[in-house]
């Protein structure tokens, strides 16, 4: 071995190359001995055996043997050839420097070994001069590696055709093949199979997505949280293990794991020890959902109330509520439980209500599926009441209001209901309401648990109604549940709890109807042998089928919708007294005139406010001039409501005289400039119209009622609430009918033809010609 190399004197930028170029230089000399050439030749060899595919075909253990010795191979070589070939000395590689970068030979050398003497001043001097005109800039240039002839024109073009042949047989797929020749895994990466299921939520709109996932990658993911991640993996040995955000790593059984998705982060997929796939997880934007009223609350014929709302959702449907709040007592009733984004609708009879005939807050709830909450703003309005003709049933209803208001005073409801039961003859053929009745008085005298009461309150009030209609109003309630399941079957998309709710929901209907039926004959309404027509019911429950049948879960729904608007709104009788008739009609006119004014007094309101907002930010002051007028207007036409309802010899409720008083101060404060004085006035005035416009409308069912009839009101007969083709009529949301223009029509025309063609082809099995019958319907 050459003598040890002399402490460094050359600058930095030279000494850093002395390394580099000594390794360069050992390379060369043992290739020139041939220890490396065989090396490179059995890992170029391995390399393009990697790249067209033949280690990847070899058996798992026989590829990590033969790539384990080619290893071990090349590691003892490089061990024998450290050994066997010295290391070169610093003039041996200052030489190689100046050969590789065109300096002149012994540049450097005079350089490490100067003959002077630094010592001097001048000399030191001289030395710096020479170092900073000395040429620098070295190169260390490639290893000059010979090889002899055989190796030149045999082996290397061998190796490189195959090397050329490899790449374009991989191509993108090179770096995974040489990496998978030198895995220590007896079966490849690559081998591995991984699917990913990602279930959404049950309340969300979204359908389960599989997701194969290339072994190795890192796939990202975003869902929903409290959707279902289910990972299976397939192909490789050892354990599979999965390690969630905050969770510690488990064993998959059989490969198979399943994760709950409840917070961001990544999930590592192993098999043993190798990582064969990770999810990059993130959690998809569900904004709280909006809910907003859609015009005021409307009371229908039956004495529901009916609750329109504008929903803003964007994952999925959402239930909403009715909350009423009056006082210190809240509680909340479900309008729908699968509303969805846009306009909807619902109805509620709250006339079993405690706070039935009372001023309530009312405010929408609309609740998605991950729990958010959103509220509408709040209005005020007076609870549908209804109306007792029954002597006996009046009788138990002013007991119930009682109790309801004053729960300690038990002892006076239950003397009440005592003179009531006394007299069972009162009671007709009805024994279950008189056995209610005692009941309800046993349980005041001895039933301690249940302070306020609120069991027996509903018993009473089952009792009264089942006296006033014969259990017409029970009929409605199960007519209404019967509604909801069929939505609920809609959504579920399964055709045989479609067809088992369509049959209960015609059973519900029927009954109702028979219900009905039967107190109009008590009522000397209808004869014993007089029937009703309902085939207009039956042709639209007929469309809910046809349209479920053929798949048309929307038109389905919308069916659905239009039958209970209808049969919400449909009234019975309808060609009795004409004159009680048109009375009914006066009154249910000034019931509208009434809302509309009100509505008109809350615009104004809005207005009287926005101007003191502006008066108080700019210091104004004096009289409202222009509300005062609007104001008195409003007024004039409140009275003319209440000079219509005379001439029709209608009474005028007493709420009405309350507007007008409300209306005189509110005009006075406006022409006084006390906005806010005024503005209480106004909403005093507008709740007093809106209970004018109940009480109203509540004296055009009752004189409906009064004016009997010979049978159903039909599709189109004044006061049914139903258009010709058996539609709600006006004010139940039908919207605009749009009739197709030729075009539209010559298509309509071409779809009826096919699907006439296909209904008469025999060659077609009997379910598709039915089936190609029931959309005919839909043309």
């Amino acid at each position: 071995m050459d003598a040890p190399l002399p402490p460094a004197r050359l600058p930095d930028s030279v000494r850093r190359r002395l390394l580099p170029g000594a390794a360069l230089l050992w390379i060369e000399r043992a290739w020139a001995a041939g220890w490396l050439q065989g090396l490179a030749a059995a890992w170029a060899l391995w390399i393009v055996l990697a790249l067209m595919g033949v280690t990847g075909a070899l058996p798992g253990v026989l590829r990590v043997a033969l790539a384990g010795a080619l290893v071990t191979g090349s590691l003892a070589a490089l061990g024998l050839a450290a050994a066997r070939v010295p290391l070169p000395d610093r003039d041996a590689v200052l030489r190689r420097l100046e050969a590789a970068s065109g300096v002149r030979r012994g540049t450097l050398a005079v350089l490490d070994a100067p003959a002077l003497d630094l010592a001097d001043p001048m000399a030191a001097r001289l030395w710096g001069r020479a170092l900073a005109d000395a040429p620098l800039r070295l190169r260390l240039g490639l290893p000059r590696l010979q090889l002899d002839d055989g190796a030149r024109w045999g082996a290397l073009p061998l190796l490189a055709t195959g090397l050329l042949l490899g790449l374009l047989l991989a191509k993108g797929d090179a770096p995974a093949r040489i990496a998978g020749s030198l895995s220590p895994w007896p079966t490849p990466l690559s081998a591995a199979r991984v699917t990913l299921t990602v279930t959404p939520p049950a309340w969300a709109d979204a359908a389960p997505r599989t997701i194969a996932i290339q072994p190795g990658a890192t796939q990202p993911l975003t869902a929903l949280a409290g959707s279902s991640l289910r990972l299976r993996g397939e192909g490789l040995d050892g354990p599979w293990t999965l390690a969630a955000p905050g969770a510690t790593a488990r064993e998959l059984r059989g490969g198979v794991g399943v994760v709950r998705v409840t917070r961001a982060g990544r999930l590592t997929l192993m098999a043993g020890a190798r990582r064969v796939a990770a999810i990059d997880l993130s959690l998809a934007a569900d904004a709280v959902p909006t809910i907003a009223f859609d015009g005021a609350p409307q009371v229908t014929p039956q004495g529901a109330l009916r609750v329109a709302w504008r929903l803003t959702e964007d994952q999925g449907p959402a239930t909403v509520w009715l909350e009423l709040r009056k006082g210190g007592e809240r509680r909340a009733v479900r309008l729908a439980a699968d509303a969805r984004a846009g306009t909807g609708a619902a109805f509620a009879d709250l006339t079993p209500d405690p706070l039935a005939g009372e001023v309530v807050a009312l405010r929408l709830l609309a609740r998605d599926g991950a729990g958010q909450t959103g509220f509408s703003p709040t209005v005020a309005a007076r609870l549908p009441e209804r109306r007792f003709v029954h002597p006996v049933a009046r009788e138990i209803i002013a007991a119930r209001k009682l109790l309801i208001r004053q729960p300690r005073a038990r002892e006076a409801v239950a003397d009440r209901l005592t003179g009531v039961a006394g007299r069972p003859d009162r009671f007709g053929t009805n024994l279950a309401a008189w056995i209610a009745v005692r009941g309800a008085t046993f349980r005041l005298a001895y039933d301690r648990d249940e302070p306020r009461g609120a069991s027996i309150v509903r018993l009473l009030w089952d009792a009264a109604v089942d006296l006033e209609d014969s259990g017409a109003s029970r009929a409605m309630e199960s007519l209404r549940a019967a509604m909801e399941e069929m939505r609920r079957a809609m959504a579920s998309g399964d055709e045989r709890a479609q067809r088992a709710a369509a049959d209960r929901l015609a059973q519900a209907m029927a009954d109702y109807l028979s219900r009905q039926i039967e107190g109009m004959q008590a009522r000397g309404e209808l004869t014993p042998g007089q029937t009703l027509d309902t085939s207009f019911l039956d042709a639209m429950m007929a469309d809910i089928r046809d349209r479920l049948a053929a798949g048309d879960e929307a038109g389905a729904r919308a069916a659905l919708a239009d039958l209970q608007r209808l049969m919400e709104s449909l009234q019975f009788g309808g060609a009795g007294d004409p004159r009680l008739a048109e009375r009914a009609a006066a009154a249910a006119a000034a019931a509208q005139s009434a809302r509309d004014i009100a509505a008109r007094q809350r615009v104004l309101q809005a207005d009287t406010i926005a101007e003191a907002i502006r008066r108080a930010v700019n210091g104004a002051q004096g009289p409202l001039t222009s509300e005062a007028a609007r104001q008195a207007q409003l007024r004039d036409q409140a009275a003319a409501i209440g000079a219509a309802a005379r001439t029709a010899g209608l009474p005028p409720p007493p709420a009405l005289g309350e507007a007008a008083t409300a209306m005189r101060a509110a005009g006075e404060a406006l022409r006084a400039g006390d906005t806010a004085a005024a503005a209480r006035a106004q909403e005093r005035a507008a709740l007093a119209l809106a209970e004018a416009g109940q009480a109203m409308e509540a004296q055009a069912q009752a004189l409906r009622r009064q004016a009997g009839g010979a049978g159903l009101a039909q599709p189109g007969a004044p006061g049914s609430g139903i258009d010709p083709l058996g539609r709600p009529g006006q004010g139940f949301g039908g919207g605009a009918v749009r009739l197709p223009d030729p075009a539209g029509q010559a298509r309509l025309q071409a779809i009826r033809r096919l699907l006439e063609e296909r209904a008469a082809d025999p060659n077609r099995s009997a379910d598709e010609r039915a089936y190609y019958l029931r959309l005919l319907k839909r043309f």
